[in-house]
């Protein structure tokens, strides 16, 4: 019910000196909106007086701005959802509202009183910008539930993969509180050579190599090949809390984190197997630790899954227990483990990653390959011709052929390529890895084609991309899969298609 208001200057105008009793809230609306066209434009530098939504959202929505109106009482507010509630008009029985009208000419206080009104209501001067305070305010309070649609998701996945690397030094508590910035480091300064001229000679292929029974044709260049599982594995890692003034969690820190891994290397690289030892600690043995985490919080969920559907009397399953910290106190699973590799088969990588089974029936789904840097480094990768894309085809494959019998050729290119696929088809593997510290590079194999990655420094991401390796292989989030495109030979000469050159063609 709204009664005629009283007015406070000498000025006449029809339009605003009453207003009837009982209005439909229609005509109300309208004449709120014949007031606000009356009210002289603000000039273009002031500042509007309806606050401007946020670019992201905030926990709570709180307008404060120099000239807005005083902030609404409890009472007023009362007021106004019950005016904005009624479709048929307002109640009858409902305390009287006194709306502050002026006249045109009262500068000062028809500017209040308008910014007043529009605050009120939330009206501007077109009916699509209309929109009632509870529909506005609801989408920055913290009362009003939300819930995450997988575009949320991958966005927010996007956000952890662009956060700075942690330097190579001694983790610090306030930077890491999830699994995921426990891997998010930068790795160690590979240790010089002993000698600067020594060690620049690789393993030529063996009979054994040039005998497997699938022979590698095609190599496909993926510089985004971890692009369909890298959002998966950090979220998954990110979500694993980890309190560093925990001793459990702080001794399993020192398993994973490169600083700790590192600090017993040697102090000058002899051999390969000093590079092959610091492969060891820093990049497999601590995604070895991480996986294992993983497998523990995926079992630890499936039995929550089970207990909620079980019969009550049900036992517990042997050996796991719901809601327990994922991350291992004392010991891990046997499987999957990290060992050298037997001489039983022909092809024998520096490391083989085990899933399950007995000698000679072990499953290894994937192999470690290890050089020193004086032959895979950031100046010297002599997989370079094949991690360069095809021009104009984005899928393009290199044509490979691989020796018949053992050379004395110095092709690297051909001799590390021969000797990963090698290994790879011997121990029924689908992915590898090569490393030197200093450089690393991940492949797959599928049929007769080898797909592998860019070149990964270590100033980059290389321990959470040899983690995710790791899961993949492993299987230990079933979602994970790459996208390996189909090899494109549609660019190949026909002088190309008929060389039998040993190597890259």
């Amino acid at each position: 019910m709204f009664l005629k208001k009283e007015r406070t200057t000498g000025h006449d105008d029809p339009g605003l000196s009453t207003m009837a009793h009982s209005v439909p809230s229609n005509n109300l609306l309208r004449r709120f909106k014949e007031v606000l066209r009356k009210t002289p434009p603000r000039p273009r530098n002031q500042t509007p007086s309806v606050p401007q939504r946020p670019s992201k959202p905030r926990v709570q929505h709180i307008p404060q701005e120099p000239d807005s109106p005083t902030p609404l009482t409890g009472s007023t507010r009362n007021r106004k959802s019950i005016l904005l509630s009624q479709p048929h008009g307002p109640d009858p029985e409902a305390q009287i509202l006194s709306i502050p009208f002026s006249t045109v000419d009262d500068d000062d206080e028809d500017e209040s009183d308008s910014k007043a009104l529009q605050t009120l209501l939330r009206l501007s001067t077109s009916d699509a910008d209309f929109m009632p305070w509870f529909t506005e305010e609801s989408k920055y309070s913290s009362d009003i539930p939300t819930t995450d649609t997988p575009d949320d998701d991958d966005a927010q996945a996007a956000e952890l993969l662009v956060l700075p690397l942690h330097p190579y030094l001694r983790p610090k508590e306030n930077n890491i509180k999830t699994l995921l910035q426990l891997v998010w480091a930068t790795l160690p300064p590979v240790p010089p050579l002993y000698e600067g001229s020594r060690l620049r000679k690789t393993k030529r292929p063996t009979l054994a190599d040039c005998s497997v029974g699938v022979r590698l044709s095609k190599i496909v260049y993926v510089p985004h090949i971890f692009a369909p599982i890298e959002a998966a594995v950090a979220s998954r890692l990110n979500s694993i809390t980890i309190d560093l003034n925990n001793p459990l969690h702080r001794e399993f820190a020192t398993r994973v984190f490169p600083w700790h891994t590192a600090i017993g290397a040697s102090r000058r690289i002899q051999s390969e197997v000093d590079t092959e030892d610091m492969v060891m600690n820093v990049l497999m043995r601590a995604a070895m630790a991480v996986a294992h985490t993983v497998l523990r919080e995926s079992e630890s969920n499936a039995v929550v899954s089970i207990s909620e559907n079980r019969n009550s009397d049900s036992p517990e399953p042997d050996g796991i227990q719901a809601n327990s910290d994922p991350l291992p106190d004392d010991h891990d699973s046997p499987f999957p483990f990290l060992s050298s590799a037997h001489s039983r088969r022909r092809a024998k990588p520096d490391g083989i990653l085990v899933l399950s089974g007995e000698h000679p029936d072990e499953i290894t789904p994937l192999c470690l390959e290890v050089k020193t840097h004086a032959i895979c480094s950031d100046r010297r990768n002599p997989l370079r011709h094949v991690q360069t894309p095809v021009p104009g085809h984005p899928h393009g494959a290199y044509k490979f052929n691989m020796p018949r019998s053992p050379s004395h050729s110095e092709d690297h290119t051909c001799s590390i390529l021969t000797q990963i696929w090698s290994q790879l088809v011997c121990w029924n593997a689908n992915y590898g890895i090569l490393s030197s510290m200093e450089t690393t590079t991940f492949y797959a194999r599928k049929s007769d084609t080898l797909y592998i990655s860019r070149c990964y420094g270590r100033k980059e991401e290389t321990l959470f991309y040899v983690v995710c390796w790791v899961l993949l292989a492993i299987g230990a989030i079933p979602s994970l899969q790459l996208n390996l495109p189909k090899a494109d030979i549609s660019w190949w000469p026909r002088k190309m298609k008929n060389s039998r050159r040993d190597g890259v063609c």
